[in-house]
């Protein structure tokens, strides 16, 4: 996984062409595979390392 910033990007494309969204319903080894393959790729891209998802606690102080 040394691809660079924009191979890596490529090929999150290209796998994610291979699954569809039945597929999570019963998935098969391979589907199992292709998943988690792009996970894998997907931790090694740094601008969603910086992600912070807001949580349920940030939600309710930003109403408050």
């Amino acid at each position: 996984m040394e691809d660079n910033y924009v191979d890596n990007l490529n090929e999150i494309r290209e796998l994610s062409k291979r699954i569809k969204s039945m597929d999570l319903m019963n998935p098969t080894s391979q589907v199992i595979l292709v998943i988690s393959e792009l996970l894998e790729r997907c931790k090694h891209i740094p601008e969603l390392e910086m992600m912070d998802p807001p949580t349920l606690e940030t939600q309710i102080e930003a109403e408050a």
